[in-house]
């Protein structure tokens, strides 16, 4: 027989149980119906929450590092169309938080982070 690979991608916005179902039928006789549905419960987390300070002259992110692999982004305008960077620096982590000590840059007082799951 015939096989497929189906990915079913989705980002919630709240912590949430999702049972994805799939079944497949045929115009032929089936020895085993049985077997033509399956289902897999996901069981999704809730977004870490970035959180900021001012230290200084300098911004300081941090977030739980319970929350997995995240990396910090940044874009100098809310602007469309917004372009967010990579924040080239590596967080430390203190007390089970990730940390991210940034410099504020005089010449672009505004600057917008974000949390990006990575790869």
């Amino acid at each position: 027989g015939a096989g497929a690979t189906v990915t079913i991608v989705v980002q919630p916005m709240a912590a949430t149980t999702l049972t994805d179902v799939a079944g497949v039928s045929a115009t032929e006789a089936d020895l085993n119906p049985a077997d033509n549905t399956a289902s897999v419960k996901t069981i999704a987390l809730a977004a870490p929450i970035l959180t900021q300070q001012m230290q200084g002259g300098n911004v300081v992110l941090s977030w739980p590092v319970a929350a997995g692999n995240y990396a910090v982004d940044s874009a100098l305008s809310m602007t469309p169309p917004v372009v967010w960077q990579p924040v080239a620096m590596t967080p430390t982590v203190v007390s089970g938080r990730y940390v991210l000590t940034i410099p504020v840059n005089s010449a672009a007082p505004s600057c917008f982070y974000r949390l990006r799951q990575a790869p």
